[in-house]
């Protein structure tokens, strides 16, 4: 099965940000469609992927829903079980574009789409294709 991945490439802006330490920082490939992760784990996924308001807005929204039984007395547990499941289901389909916005805000830039039938191949060619432009030759 292939996958698309989309590349992201860190950007040097003025003044802001530093350069990556090490060449793996550089890039980042972000998997397109439905991420089992975020489905699953929300809020500590979007925390472990540096994406600190999303996680914070999940948070709140699931402190939100949790609240939901104590205001409406009859019926209150299955709509509050239908919300997270929603909320779950949301978040495994725009989970991965939730993550490549946040990067895109944080300074990096959508330079390139590759597949593969996992990340690891998806890497393999993409620097393949690279070549001497990887290490800024």
């Amino acid at each position: 099965m292939t996958r698309f991945y989309a590349v992201l490439e860190r950007q040097q802006r003025k003044g802001r940000g530093r350069a990556p330490r090490h060449p793996d920082d550089l890039y980042v490939l972000v998997k397109d469609g439905f991420s089992w992760p975020a489905f699953f784990f929300g809020p500590l996924w979007a925390l472990s992927h540096r994406m600190w308001v999303v996680g914070a807005l999940l948070i709140a929204a699931l402190i939100a829903i949790g609240m939901v039984p104590a205001v409406l007395n009859e019926g209150g547990d299955a709509i509050a079980s239908w919300l997270s499941l929603s909320l779950a289901v949301l978040l495994g389909f725009h989970g991965n574009d939730l993550r490549q916005f946040s990067l895109e805000r944080s300074g990096y830039e959508l330079s390139a789409i590759v597949s593969g039938s996992d990340l690891t191949d998806a890497e393999r060619r993409l620097f393949a294709s690279m070549g001497s432009l990887m290490f800024g030759r």
